[in-house]
């Protein structure tokens, strides 16, 4: 039987983060959401391109 060195991971803090996010809203607290405009996945080719020339 295999057994794992690593302990039993807690909560991942996105989760987290998400969870005191929805509790705030909830309670009618306005929140600023700094997530727009962050990537979703990987950069343009071009972009890429680009920086390697630069």
């Amino acid at each position: 039987m295999r057994r794992s060195r690593l302990g039993q991971g807690g909560e991942n803090v996105l989760q987290t983060i998400r969870a005191k996010r929805a509790e705030a809203q909830a309670k009618g607290i306005k929140l600023i959401d700094l997530s727009i405009g962050e990537p979703k996945g990987p950069a343009l080719l071009s972009a890429r391109q680009a920086a390697a020339a630069a």
